[in-house]
């Protein structure tokens, strides 16, 4: 079994990317990372990770996730 999507939930609205973050993301090779915030505008934090918020990634991301 390969993960889809992996999660990162952070508390600040203005998350950094940290070394375990970027390790954890790179051990689980999925097609997709997230970090979740509490509210915060859509944006890509680097190529490959996504920031947005909870309802966000609830209603525009996993619905395309959940269809690969």
């Amino acid at each position: 079994n390969k993960p889809i999507a992996s999660i990162e939930i952070k508390y600040t609205a203005s998350p950094k990317t940290s070394k375990g973050m970027l390790q954890s993301f790179t051990d689980l090779k999925a097609a997709f990372n997230f970090v979740i915030t509490p509210n915060t505008d859509d944006y890509l934090i680097k190529n490959n990770i996504r920031v947005c918020n909870l309802f966000d990634f609830l209603t525009r991301y996993l619905p395309n996730i959940t269809l690969l």
